[in-house]
């Protein structure tokens, strides 16, 4: 019998959740660069792979969500990443992680919104928002331990983190199927469900509102480069360290240490600098906002290029942290401007062209449990419940979502 309360299951689930995406992707690179021999271009296609996946999917899983049962989508999704980490694990042939990260971003598609959805549709409007304010904190917490949980077992042998964190999601889905309340679901009715031609329909007047505003057409054009420019430093971080800089001997420790000390430094990091000093920039004046998302670009480009230059471990360490923390500046201030010229209201118009499939599963500093979602720069959308994965843990607070409203993840007017 489901007698759970709605809050205790939701704050159970963001935190294992944070917990065991930190399990997981702390470690995973060094798994498949030292267990599955994988090369640089193998890497990126595993990171293609899964953001096709989810691209694909997000509409489908969606109507699912709005129209049969968004516990069912959210039990589905756990079950289908959980049984994904697990193959991961337990195959380190390249075909077998190619069908694995697909499997994982299927999963991930069922839950993408429709958690948010389920538990505003449970506790109300006006209860959601401080409880997702307490499930970010949470997740915060869980993250750090997550973070020490694979660096434990990794030392142990590389694969366990990932079959654990997918035997624990199988185990979490399980829980789920007892605890998991819904008794504020209505079917959204046929016309206001996501659909293929609604995605192309709001891309079109996306296209079209940046034609018609020159400051819109620039932004859209710098996030095209941008995304382009970060897919290899996210990508393949891990195996610069490894390969080309090396990591320094811990005596009989295992040197995957190393990779969550940098984790750990890139939360500490986004949680006592990044936060606060992004509290201090005034947003207020367009163009000093312009001239200082110019030097925050240069300067994170310049941190880029050090990384990939650097000929010794601390030098990287300390361009790769600096290039995180930029970038976890930067991102923020851009979907601000871009707010302050968007015609259209949130979760409209241009940016479904704009919201990209995002940075799934990469591995950055400071964002080593990233679920799925998109950009932390963005507001709350109408239809997408998002994470700000700008930096560890921290998970931006959803906008309250009307039980009739579309699951805030599907496609719609959004990756």
């Amino acid at each position: 019998m489901r007698t759970r309360d709605a809050r205790v299951v939701y704050l159970v689930l963001e935190s294992a959740t944070a917990l065991l995406q930190a399990t997981v992707w702390t470690t995973a690179a060094v798994y498949f660069i030292s267990e599955a021999h994988l090369g640089p271009l193998q890497l990126v296609l595993l990171g293609t792979v899964m953001e096709v996946s989810i691209l694909v999917f997000e509409i489908p899983t969606g109507i699912v969500a709005d129209a049969v049962s968004r516990r069912r989508s959210v039990l589905l999704g756990t079950t289908l990443m959980g049984a994904a980490l697990v193959l991961t694990g337990a195959l380190p042939s390249f075909p077998a992680l190619l069908g694995a990260q697909a499997l994982w971003g299927l999963g991930y598609t069922f839950t993408s919104g429709a958690t948010e959805a389920w538990v505003a549709g449970e506790v109300g409007d006006q209860a959601v928002g401080p409880l997702f304010l307490r499930a970010a904190q949470y997740a915060s917490l869980a993250a750090a331990l997550g973070i020490g949980l694979s660096v434990g077992l990794a030392s142990l042998e590389l694969w366990l983190p990932l079959v654990a964190a997918g035997a624990l999601q199988l185990v979490l889905a399980g829980w789920l199927a007892l605890a998991m309340p819904e008794t504020g679901f209505r079917p959204v009715p046929r016309e206001r469900r996501s659909t293929w031609r609604h995605l192309v329909r709001t891309a079109g007047g996306g296209l079209a509102a940046a034609r018609r505003n020159r400051v819109l057409l620039a932004l859209l054009v710098v996030a095209l480069f941008a995304g382009m420019s970060t897919e290899g430093i996210d990508r393949l971080w891990e195996l610069h360290l490894l390969r080309q800089v090396g990591l320094p001997a811990l005596g009989q420790l295992s040197p995957v240490i190393w990779f969550g000390v940098i984790q750990l430094a890139g939360l500490g990091l986004a949680a006592t600098v990044i936060g606060p000093a992004r509290k201090q920039v005034d947003t207020s004046d367009p163009r000093a906002l312009c001239r200082l998302l110019l030097v925050l670009t240069i300067i994170e480009a310049a941190t880029m290029i050090a990384f990939g230059l650097a000929g010794s471990f601390g030098l990287a360490v300390a361009a790769f942290l600096g290039y995180g923390g930029v970038r976890g500046l930067r991102e923020p201030l851009y979907g601000r401007l871009d707010r302050a010229h968007d015609p259209a209201p949130p979760g409209a118009g241009h940016r479904a062209v704009d919201r990209r499939p995002g940075r799934r599963g990469r591995r950055g500093p400071g964002r080593p449990h990233d679920r799925p979602g998109g950009r932390p720069d963005q507001p709350w959308p109408r239809h997408r419940g998002r994470r700000d994965r700008a930096g560890p843990g921290r998970c931006r607070p959803r906008p309250p979502v009307h039980p009739d409203q579309p699951a805030p993840g599907r496609r719609a007017a959004t990756a």
